[in-house]
């Protein structure tokens, strides 16, 4: 009885007619996939282009260190060689097998998990994003329908695994510290240092702190590190980098001291790009652009011994753009960051533990020469911050200096 029913339902569909329900779900199944599939140009490109030639760092949330990449320990290495051209009828049959998971992924959103379980890197559609901002959530992710249903998980920014960051704690407290830091200057923001500016500092999570330092203040004992005092956070370690390129290298400096996570790490990166615009436009000099950042990694992918002392290994993040995020610039901040790194391991050899290329922008779609840069991780010291500090500080110098005059200017 109930299979005769489904058999003779129909369904009233303006322009379209009485028609059976199944096949209304054909359709609008086939009208997802295309609207994902020709609305999304980047997307397009991404499927019918080869995997060999999806730039210099391969495919999307690959770590590029000096293992995977011998060039960057060394300015005067080649890079490794192209592969070999592929046949055009293998070239032809994974088109067709890309186009048609492209299909599969933008109809039935479940299906864009890979093998391991995680969420692709680009996963946000037109549909997904108008759904999102009628309904106030997205529709494929459960933590969204959460947060829209409990007001206050909106202080708290959880993100994949994939990202490389760690789950955040609700907004960071106030407290006082016994542990000196370096005076302000005057107690103002920004902190400049020099008349020509080229080198700006800032911290989109500035509450990122350290382990061993938390605890000798008293603080009660977090795993993740956090504090809002800028005497143990990453903000001193922006200051101490800004001070020794001045006063050693003779560079202009600009910090911004902005606690862009003061109200939580959700929506950080769109208060700290107010930051970086305002830069570019009152620092038409600037050359280089550093969001500081610590890592979250453990102590033994870190420490560094260099010269007799434990110092914070460094690795630097940038964002390559994903569906819904333009990044033009990429691959220039990407040549920078190369650069850089190889200058870091000229001077201090496995100081560098690589570049990461994520599907994200950190805004560096603001300028070709902004860059993220990680240093340490939260079981490091502040000490071993500092010194490490130091250590990148001739490492920007060397790079500027060997640079022509090149100002960082925006990238749209």
């Amino acid at each position: 009885m109930a299979h005769g029913a489904w058999k003779k339902a129909r369904v009233d569909v303006p322009g379209l007619g009485r028609i059976h329900p199944g096949w209304l779900l054909v359709y609008v199944l086939v009208c997802v996939a295309t609207v994902g599939l020709l609305v999304d140009e980047p997307r397009l490109l991404a499927v019918g282009r080869p995997p060999a030639t999806d730039g210099p760092a391969g495919l999307h949330g690959a770590v590029i260190g000096e293992e995977a990449v011998p060039a960057m320990a060394s300015a005067g290495k080649s890079e490794a060689p192209a592969p070999a051209a592929q046949p055009e009828d293998d070239v032809w049959h994974r088109l067709q097998k890309r186009v048609f998971r492209e299909i599969i992924d933008n109809t039935i959103p479940l299906i864009g998990l890979d093998q391991s379980g995680r969420a692709p890197a680009q996963n946000r559609g037109l549909l997904a994003q108008a759904a999102s901002y009628f309904l106030g959530f997205e529709p494929t992710d459960p933590l969204s329908l959460l947060r829209a249903g409990v007001p206050l998980l909106e202080q708290v920014e959880l993100v994949s695994a994939d990202s490389g960051e760690e789950v955040v704690p609700p907004v960071v407290a106030p407290a006082t510290s016994t542990t000196p830091g370096p005076p302000a200057a005057n107690g103002t923001d920004p902190l400049v240092l020099g008349q020509k500016v080229e080198v700006a500092i800032y911290s989109t999570h500035s509450s990122e702190s350290f382990l061993p330092d938390l605890v000798a203040s008293g603080r009660p004992y977090q795993p993740n590190a956090y504090t809002s005092d800028q005497r143990l956070n990453v903000i001193r370690v922006g200051e101490e980098l800004a001070r020794e390129l001045y006063s050693r290298y003779g560079l202009g400096v600009v910090q911004v001291r902005v606690p862009h996570d003061a109200d939580g790490y959700l929506g950080a990166y769109t208060r700290s790009a107010t930051t970086v615009q305002s830069l570019l436009k009152d620092y038409p000099t600037l050359r280089l652009i550093i969001d500081l950042h610590r890592d979250s990694s453990a102590r033994k992918d870190t420490v560094l011994r260099v010269d007799g002392r434990d110092v914070a290994r460094v690795m630097l993040i940038i964002g390559s753009g994903g569906r819904s995020l333009r990044q033009p610039n990429w691959q220039k901040n990407y040549a920078v960051a190369k650069n850089l790194v190889a200058e870091v391991e000229r001077l201090y050899p496995g100081l560098s533990r690589g570049i990461a290329v994520k599907a994200d922008r950190y805004n560096q779609h603001l300028s070709p020469n902004a860059v993220l840069i990680e240093i340490g991780g939260p079981e490091n010291s502040l000490d071993e911050e500092l010194r490490t500090a130091k250590l990148m500080a001739r490492a920007v110098a060397g790079l500027l200096k060997g640079q022509s005059g090149q100002t960082a200017q925006g990238g749209r």
